[in-house]
């Protein structure tokens, strides 16, 4: 069996923890006369403050991070699950120390609202999607417990690159832009180029076999 999985996994809700005078707190939502608004409460889980420790992860005063305990966990129970199988996963994300470099203060948690970014996720409950950078390292840890194992793992460049998109492109000397070879090849190189996403973009490919 192969799933794929593509931009699943940053569709799962996140934890947002802040370090504040060397403690961990959690963001919280509370309502007051104008709508809801941010507020700071104890850790919800203890699964939060155990992750940052085993990933030896040392946040600055203030800064905020997001812990995707739901994803970890969807991985580890498809694993438990099945036999032999491939999971590909292709998302936007990066390592854990990528994801808590001190340049990172506020996290990665965006907002999109008629495909227009913001960083509020308090305005329009219900209205806007909330998503955040899938941490790999997690991910791949709650995996490999489950029995999982690595097969690979890159940029989604290089994972076209290396599958051969190339080839796939055509010579040819055709002038009508909407013609399936010219569409082809640029549909090909906004892939591999287009505005860094073929970068921000990893795969992730794990595999499992009945013991």
């Amino acid at each position: 069996m192969i799933i794929v999985a593509n931009e699943l996994l940053d569709a799962f809700p996140v934890h947002r923890i802040v370090s504040r005078g060397g403690r961990l707190l959690e963001w919280g939502v509370a309502w007051d006369a104008g709508g809801f608004i941010p507020c700071l409460m104890e850790l919800s889980s203890p699964r939060l403050s155990d992750w940052v420790e085993e990933q030896g992860i040392s946040l600055l005063d203030n800064q905020t991070i997001e812990v995707n305990l739901d994803a970890a966990d969807w991985i580890a129970e498809v694993g438990s699950s099945l036999g032999n199988a491939i999971v590909v996963l292709i998302d936007y994300g990066d390592e854990a120390g990528e994801l808590s470099a001190p340049y990172r203060m506020e996290g990665t948690l965006l907002c999109y609202y008629k495909h227009r970014a913001h960083d509020n996720p308090y305005l329009m409950p219900g209205e806007q999607d909330l998503t955040s950078h899938v941490n790999f390292t997690h991910i791949r840890q709650a995996a490999v417990r489950a029995g999982w194992h690595e097969l690979w793992y890159g940029t989604q460049k290089k994972f076209l690159v290396e599958s051969g998109v190339l080839e796939k492109l055509s010579t040819h000397t055709i002038a009508d832009p909407f013609h399936p070879v010219v569409r082809r090849n640029r549909s090909i190189r906004q892939l591999l180029l287009s505005d860094g996403m073929s970068e921000l973009f990893k795969v992730q490919i794990l595999a499992k076999s009945e013991s």
